[in-house]
């Protein structure tokens, strides 16, 4: 030690020699909590994108299996969006259709009424049951009514003559029944 150094000043180059600097147990301590962070915050981002695709692949599956039972025609038809979605080549003649939210459109006649919304719609023609004796005067099928209905697809014949004379059709609405390819034949109904 040199004479002309002042002694407090040797104590504390020594004393920072013996011990490690102040400032490292901070900081690795510092990055420690820094690397717990970003290891949680990956970790719920994986979560979450796991969650995602199994949501979108719940949602896949469902529309699939939506398509493929509207195209096989294996299933009821239990809504007026899914009847409306429905295409003649797709649909099973026999197929049951199970409506609780069936808007009428046009009332035709006594058996026919069209349903849908503003732009689309389909026939529905009631079974003779429901328009013979007692049940001709409870059924009282009006635009802008809301049913409940069950039935089922019926395919149309390729002449429309015979339909046309017993449900009592106007050639117009003949020919655009033909066009559909198929009507609700429908079993019960029930307003609502």
């Amino acid at each position: 030690m040199d004479e002309h150094t002042p002694k407090h000043r040797v104590v504390a180059e020594t004393e920072r020699k013996k011990s490690p600097a102040k400032w490292l147990i901070p900081l690795l301590l510092l990055l420690l909590l820094l690397g717990l962070l970003g290891w949680y915050a990956l970790s719920q981002r994986d979560e979450q994108q796991k969650d995602s695709t199994a949501t979108t692949s719940e949602q896949e599956s469902t529309a699939d299996s939506q398509r493929d039972s509207t195209r096989s025609g294996s299933e009821a038809i239990a809504s007026t969006s899914a009847l409306l979605a429905v295409k003649a080549d797709s649909v099973k003649d026999g197929q049951e259709v199970t409506l609780t939210d069936g808007t009428v459109v046009e009332v035709l006649n006594d058996r026919a009424f069209t349903i849908g919304d503003a732009s689309t719609s389909r026939f529905a023609l009631l079974s003779p049951e429901l328009d013979e004796g007692e049940a001709e005067n409870t059924v009282q099928v009006q635009s802008g009514q809301v049913l409940q209905l069950t039935g089922k697809v019926v395919k149309v014949p390729a002449d429309t003559m015979q339909l046309q004379a017993d449900y009592e059709l106007t050639e117009a609405h003949a020919q655009m029944l033909a066009d559909h390819g198929f009507y609700v034949r429908v079993e019960t109904i029930k307003m609502q």
